[in-house]
């Protein structure tokens, strides 16, 4: 589904947007590109993100980070401003072994008020490990733009 908006920002810019959010920096995230209707991301494998004390599986709560990551991130490419998440589902298909984790987000609908967004997370072999919706406060948005 095509909201009809274009992104306003460049990758260099939201490159530059994400690197100044300590989380994600913390845990390696980078914005690798900026399509027609949504944002790339990766994550990559570090032995601190374990959700097992073997550390052969990443935690939960990190995929969840990246979906909810994913959906900012593309919301900011479309808007230039930072909103905040009201409501998330996020959906775990399979274990995620270490290895890179590369997103997709989707903007689905940009209101007045709401914005709604999909994200897909993938291994490193390509298979579908994690999905979820985010859902936006558009009419809370960061007056400051990123530019």
């Amino acid at each position: 589904m095509s909201v009809g908006h274009q992104p306003v920002l460049t990758l260099a810019q939201l490159q530059h947007y994400s690197s100044r959010i300590p989380f994600n920096t913390a845990l390696g995230i980078q914005v690798t590109a900026i399509e027609a209707d949504g944002a790339c991301l990766v994550l990559p494998w570090q032995d601190m993100l374990g959700g097992s004390r073997s550390r052969d599986h990443m935690h939960g709560g990190v995929i969840a980070t990246l979906i909810d990551a994913t959906c900012g991130l593309t919301l900011v490419a479309f808007t230039g401003r930072g909103a905040p998440t009201i409501d998330m589902r996020v959906d775990f298909h399979r274990g995620v072994t270490p290895g890179e984790l590369r997103s997709r987000g989707k903007l689905l609908r940009l209101g007045r008020t709401l914005a709604v967004l999909d994200a897909e997370v993938h291994d490193s072999a390509n298979k579908l490990v994690a999905s979820g919706r985010a859902v936006f406060s558009v009419g809370h948005q960061d007056p400051t733009p990123v530019l």
